[in-house]
C-alpha cells in the first residue's frame, strides 16, 4: 500500500512539473522574455547564469514553441538575455483527471541561460 501511494504521489508531482533551474553563476536583475535571444553557441564574453529546463504538454511543434516560451520566461527571471539550447526530449508522462491517470506526451527543453554583454 505504501509503495502504491508513493508511486501515485510521484506521478502527480511529475505531471505538475513545468520546469526548473540550477543557478551556476551570478543572477542579475530580471529582463523580459522578448529580450532573450537564442544563440547557436555560447558567445565570447558571455557569462553563464543557470541551466534552465521547461516542459509543455504534447510532442508537436506547438509543444516545443510553448516550452521555448516558458524557457525564455524562466531565463529572463534570472536576468539572462540569451540562451543556448541543449537537449530537447519528448517523453511519456501522466496527468491526473478526476480519479484517473491519463498518459500524455511531454516536451522538455534544456538550455544554458546567459548574460551577453
Amino acid at each position: 500500500m505504501r509503495t502504491s501511494i508513493t508511486v501515485i504521489v510521484a506521478a502527480i508531482l511529475a505531471g505538475c512539473s513545468t520546469g526548473s533551474q540550477i543557478v551556476t553563476g551570478t543572477k542579475r536583475p530580471s529582463t523580459t522574455p522578448d529580450t532573450v535571444k537564442v544563440y547557436p553557441n555560447v558567445p565570447p564574453g558571455a557569462e553563464e547564469i543557470a541551466i534552465v529546463t521547461s516542459e509543455a504538454d504534447g510532442k508537436r511543434q506547438g509543444a516545443a514553441d510553448k516550452a521555448l516560451k516558458r524557457l525564455k520566461e524562466r531565463a529572463a527571471r534570472l536576468g539572462a538575455n540569451g540562451i543556448v539550447l541543449g537537449s530537447l526530449d519528448v517523453h511519456k508522462g501522466f496527468i491526473f483527471y478526476g480519479a484517473w491517470f491519463i498518459p500524455q506526451d511531454n516536451t522538455t527543453i534544456q538550455a544554458k541561460a546567459l548574460w551577453v554583454p
